[in-house]
């Protein structure tokens, strides 16, 4: 069980996180805490968005990732693919926020090491990205 949207359930537990080891329990208020922040810093979260499962569709071709990096870094992000048709465009995106982020210290190494994970919607790895971020910001 998990959240879509803003309706209410228990709390979701995934691994795989970036280290086979590791695993990220994600609550309930914890994903209405990322759902809120988003729509707060003003993201337009996708009609069927999601939190779910292991995959975290929204995610795997990097846009929206580039559209929450941009507003916390308050600047547009050059040379993103808007509608990557590619896993080579989809990476580009993904890479590019995550290179942005470690630039600013906001993101530990092991992240840019996360593309593969993100580009395949790894719920762990992406979930953990969003903690972060959202502690940081």
């Amino acid at each position: 069980m998990c959240i879509r949207d803003r309706s209410g359930v228990s709390a979701l537990r995934i691994g795989g996180a970036l280290d086979e080891s590791e695993s990220v329990e994600v609550s309930e208020e914890e994903q209405r805490r990322i759902i809120d922040w988003l729509e707060v810093i003003g993201i337009k979260l996708p009609e069927h968005f999601s939190l779910c499962g292991s995959t975290l569709e929204a995610f795997k071709d990097g846009v929206l990732l580039c559209q929450i990096v941009g507003i916390l870094e308050k600047k547009n992000i050059e040379g993103i693919v808007a509608k990557p048709r590619s896993a080579a465009s989809a990476k580009h995106n993904i890479r590019r926020a995550l290179e942005i982020l470690y630039k600013k210290s906001a993101i530990p190494f092991h992240y840019l090491e996360a593309v593969e994970e993100i580009y395949r919607g790894d719920a762990g790895a992406i979930l953990g990205l969003l903690k972060l971020l959202r502690k940081v910001y």
